[in-house]
């Protein structure tokens, strides 16, 4: 079993080597999804074999005993955790393409569900680093490689900015009306004013929740708008905990209680 572990998994890295060489080659779109499509494909082919030599390669790996098969094992996976990686700005233009996204996803799946690295239990070795490499890089590839191949227009960073600053000054507004409260009506007026003003916010933040999805996956996150997302985990955190420990017996009434709950349903809607 052990040579045809090895020739199975020599044809496996080379379907992934011929996948990089076709993305270092491909000049458009129809390039890149036939490169796509094609991996797509003889990987899909080889799932039967890949499914017969599972025992045997895991078997062969764990600890290194075999090194060959574990340095093709981790060719493999760092073709498609890192070398992979190069061609992102490539790919960026077509993200919102249907056909391309269309082909995208469909080799997502292939890959996520390759029967020798998809779905191993092993956890443990180069099988778990293989299957780990894969599928988070898969998961979140769309939208770096989004980030990486877009210009994010200044004003747009500024009206993020202001926005996620706005948020901040009535979160802050409301900590401090908490903290003066002492009635529970007080704190249930507090408590529906700030709902009241986040959900008025909630359409302009969804309207600008994509571009700052694009921005935070960036690595060079602009200064404003990471300063507004700190400081706003700090004052929803932190300071949100510390006054309602605070006033706890004002929070233990009912009726308080049945405002906070309206309260957590509209901040699960805040996109930011």
């Amino acid at each position: 079993m052990s040579d045809n572990t090895k020739k199975v998994m020599k044809e496996h890295l080379q379907i992934a080597e011929n996948y990089i060489n076709a993305l270092d080659t491909a000049e458009s779109k129809k390039d890149l999804i036939n490169a796509i499509n094609t991996c797509k494909k003889e990987i899909l082919a080889q799932y039967k074999d890949l499914e017969e030599i599972s025992e045997d390669f895991y078997e062969k790996i764990t600890g290194k005993k075999d090194k060959e098969l574990f340095e093709i094992s981790d060719r493999v996976g760092n073709i498609f955790s890192k070398e992979v990686t190069a061609y992102y700005v490539k790919m960026g233009p077509y993200m919102a393409d249907q056909d391309f996204m269309a082909a995208f996803a469909e080799f997502d799946q292939i890959i996520g569900s390759n029967p020798l690295f998809g779905q191993n239990e092993f956890g443990q070795d180069i099988a778990a680093k293989v299957s780990t490499a894969i599928a988070g890089e898969m998961d979140s590839m769309a939208t770096r490689m989004m980030a990486d191949s877009s210009e994010t227009d200044e004003n747009i960073v500024t009206e993020i900015a202001e926005l996620m600053n706005r948020f901040l000054d009535i979160s802050k507004r409301y900590i401090a009306k908490l903290d003066e409260a002492v009635t529970a009506r007080k704190v249930v007026t507090a408590t529906d004013g700030y709902v009241n003003a986040i959900t008025k916010m909630i359409p302009e933040m969804k309207a600008q929740a994509d571009q700052l999805k694009l921005i935070m996956a960036r690595n060079d996150k602009p200064a404003q708008i990471t300063n507004a997302a700190d400081e706003l985990k700090r004052v929803l955190g932190d300071d949100l905990k510390e006054v309602m420990k605070n006033k706890q017996e004002l929070f233990n009434e009912q009726k308080v209680q049945k405002s906070v709950s309206k309260l957590g349903d509209i901040l699960n809607k805040v996109p930011f």
